[in-house]
């Protein structure tokens, strides 16, 4: 019988995203991050002016964040242990919306912290690259982790028996 299989997101799962993200944006490019409700791209705004940052320059934010600040990103309280934990008792992969861009920096990363498992880096609703992973694995179950509903959502549509 083949291991469970553990697929779970990096960012507000294993490491702490958000504040690194807010208060890098806030030094470098005066802009501050208020996350009101569940948009992402409208939490941003000019410290000068207080409109919305555009939709189009959110994602290069985001970008260079990844390119050049992931550094500034600790792992959240008990999450190295716990991942590693479950890593003697089910296939663990890390499926993260970093793109495949920064997939090898972010494998690197989170080595460095003792997270010893597979990254993919996606971009977008995560049930297709899901779908390829368990058909990668063919485990006897799957649990998936992610902090974001959308990405839930799509993994019921895609995989319903996850």
């Amino acid at each position: 019988m083949n291991r469970p299989l553990i697929v779970t997101d990096c960012d507000e799962v294993l490491l702490h995203m958000v504040v690194p993200f807010r208060d890098w944006i806030g030094d470098a490019h005066g802009i501050d991050f208020n996350l009101h409700d569940t948009s992402f791209a409208s939490a941003l705004t000019w410290r000068s002016s207080g409109d919305v940052v555009p939709p189009e320059q959110v994602w290069p934010l985001l970008d260079q964040f990844f390119t050049t600040e992931m550094g500034r990103q600790t792992p959240i309280d008990g999450a190295v242990d716990a991942i590693t934990r479950l890593n003697n008792h089910a296939d663990v992969v890390i499926l993260t919306n970093i793109g495949d861009t920064h997939q090898a920096a972010r494998a690197d990363q989170l080595h460095a912290l003792g997270i010893h498992a597979p990254v993919v880096g996606n971009r977008g609703p995560k049930g297709p690259p899901l779908a390829a992973i368990i058909n990668d694995y063919q485990p006897s179950v799957t649990l998936f982790i992610d902090d974001l509903a959308a990405h839930h959502k799509s993994v019921a549509m895609t995989a319903p028996d996850v």
